[in-house]
């Protein structure tokens, strides 16, 4: 558990850093992402309840 913290704390800092390429907002770049994967994650939810 300790290493997918590790991982997943330095995928985040990875994506913020991608989103403040440019002038970019890092924050919504990450806001955005975790949305994306609350859509990913709902529809394989749906997925195995039906």
């Amino acid at each position: 558990l300790e290493k997918v913290l590790a991982l997943a704390g330095s995928e985040m800092k990875r994506l913020y850093a991608v989103g403040s390429e440019n002038g970019g907002d890092g924050d919504a770049f990450v806001r955005e992402e975790r949305e994306a994967m609350d859509v990913v994650l709902q529809a394989l939810d749906g997925e195995h309840m039906s």
